[in-house]
């Protein structure tokens, strides 16, 4: 692949993971697994919330590696997706629907986790202040 991931003729390939491309060749399938891969994704949020809602540290360590796995995944899901976007088309709108619904609640909860670790670095950057002015 050339550093430009484009193709002799000029056009881009297709992103693609160690073993290939992520998603299938088959567009309806395609959409399934962006929408399988995303509702993983959405499942780790969830876990994760939950781990800094309850201040548990070990879970939230623990489902760092798998987030990491299941975000580079979708990177690459969402990479060739854009590629191919016009092979879409024809997808049943019902399933389009559903993964333009479950990629919102994944834009959703990524915002509030986010939300929530700044909150509690900055909740960290106070104590420490407090604990150096005594």
């Amino acid at each position: 692949m050339n550093e430009d991931m484009t193709t002799n003729a000029g056009k881009p390939e297709a992103a693609k993971g160690p073993q290939g491309p992520v998603l299938p060749e088959g567009p309806q399938e395609a959409v399934q697994r962006m929408i399988k891969i995303t509702e993983q994704l959405n499942q780790i949020l969830d876990k994760e919330a939950m781990a800094l809602a309850t201040q548990d540290t070990i879970m939230f360590s623990a489902l760092q590696e798998e987030k990491h796995k299941i975000s580079q995944e979708y990177k690459m899901a969402a990479d060739e997706f854009t590629e191919r976007v016009q092979s879409f088309r024809g997808v049943n709108v019902a399933l389009l629907e559903r993964m333009d619904k479950i990629q919102e609640e994944l834009h959703s909860k990524a915002e509030a986790s986010q939300r929530i670790m700044k909150s509690i670095i900055e909740g960290f950057k106070q104590r420490t202040v407090v604990q150096q002015a005594e």
